[in-house]
This record gives structure tokens, sequence and C-alpha cells, in this order.
């Protein structure tokens, strides 16, 4: 497969010290790799991060439209957002829909899911794995609410 590539300028001060940065943690990773990766990181995050990522943009929800995806504290999960929770050396899968996480033809908030998995109260932030529509990455589910 062929790989086109268009070239982006950015300030020299800024890629020298990207530069600086991976020699001062030992990296060896080529820092124009570490470029393309800085963008794939903020396509996949710039919609779940607006107030940060993309603070002018006007697809910004308010709090409480539910039309096609649940609100899980300040966290929009769109409908088809995948849940993953490995317990005990098994995998349970689930997915998003207005009402809640689907699982087993029942619906249930994040805790009651993790609860209904382990049979104990949990941390859902810490215990589930989120796989939001279009992404093929599963990420710790905490690591949104910061």
């Amino acid at each position: 497969m062929n790989t086109t590539n268009v070239g982006i300028s950015i300030p020299t001060k800024q890629f020298l010290e990207l530069v600086q940065f991976l020699q001062d943690e030992g990296s060896l990773r080529d820092p124009v790799a570490v470029v393309s990766d800085a963008i794939d990181y903020w396509i996949a995050n710039a919609s779940w991060k607006q107030e940060d990522l993309l603070p002018d943009s006007k697809k910004v929800r308010p709090v409480g439209d539910q039309s096609d995806g649940y609100w899980w504290k300040d966290l929009f999960l769109n409908n088809g957002t995948k849940i993953r929770m490995i317990y005990k050396g098994r995998t349970y899968l689930a997915e998003v829909s207005e009402t809640g996480i689907s699982y087993e033809g029942q619906t249930f908030s994040p805790s009651e899911f993790a609860k209904k998995i382990t049979g104990t109260s949990r941390n859902a932030w810490r215990d589930l794995e989120l796989q939001f529509p279009g992404s093929n990455s599963w990420k710790l589910a905490d690591s949104f609410r910061r």
C-alpha cells in the first residue's frame, strides 16, 4: 500500500522542543512519527474533550440531551459506544443505548453493570473500558474524566 504525505509547517522552536523532550526521556522515536501520533490522539479525543480541544465547536451538547447516547456524569457516551470489563480472566462486553448500558437484554448504569459482573460495589470509572464509535482502541473510562 502506498502512503502519500503532506508537509505541515510547525514552528521550528516547537519541533526542537519535541526533539529535546524525546532525548531527555531517552526515547528513540522519530519526532515526525510522534507528531503524527499526536494528531491521531487529538482526533480520537477531540469530540469527548470538547471544552479543551474544540472550545469553538458548535456541536457541544447541552447537559441532559440523550437523543443519541447516554450521559455518564459529565461524559457523553454515543450510542454504539462499547463497554468492556475484564474480571477474573473473563471479558464482558456491553453497548451504550439512550437509556444506559445494554447487557444481556437488560439496561444498567455503569456502576450497576460493574456490580452485575462482580457481585460487589465497584468504582466503574476504574473498572470499565470504553471504545467509542469509529475507534479501534479501548481506554479506561477514568482517563476521560481528567
